[in-house]
């Protein structure tokens, strides 16, 4: 995997991102080249969703964003629901995950998101159906010690 380097906008000079695992290659091309550990990450979005609207919510979730997460080389792992059931007056959490193939893929994934504005937006469109949301990364316990190689 070849991960390219950042150009300041204030300077000429590169910066890069420190990936784990990484060593910059010689020469004057500006990548990097290196193993990238091999490991699953995930990527866990949770939503509490307000009474009587999580299924209008999942709905909008899997038709209108979950297309372009995949475009950014998400993989939409499941999708949970908690608790089990609609119950009149309850809110309902739902929680998405999805995974990543190593550091390398969530970074391609991150700074494809930072430069569309289309996620923010359908999340925006969404505020009046959500009391709160977080998103988390996660691995394996027996994940961290290589994504920790630096």
């Amino acid at each position: 995997m070849v991960v390219y380097l950042t150009k300041r906008t204030m300077s000429s000079r590169w910066v890069s991102s420190r990936l784990p695992g990484t060593v910059v290659r010689s020469g004057d091309t500006g990548t990097y080249r290196g193993h990238m550990p091999d490991a699953t990450i995930y990527i866990v979005d949770q939503v509490v969703v307000r009474p009587g609207r999580a299924p209008e919510f999942i709905d909008a979730y899997l038709h209108e964003y979950a297309p372009s997460a995949r475009e950014r080389g998400l993989t939409l792992d499941r999708v949970l629901v908690s608790p089990p059931a609609w119950i009149d007056g309850e809110n309902n959490t739902v929680t998405a995950t999805w995974t990543v193939s190593g550091p390398g893929d969530w970074w391609a994934a991150a700074v494809r998101g930072r430069h569309d504005p289309e996620p923010s937006r359908w999340w925006t469109s969404m505020e009046p159906l959500i009391v709160e949301r977080t998103r988390s990364m996660a691995a394996s316990a027996d994940d961290v010690e290589k994504l920790n190689d630096v």
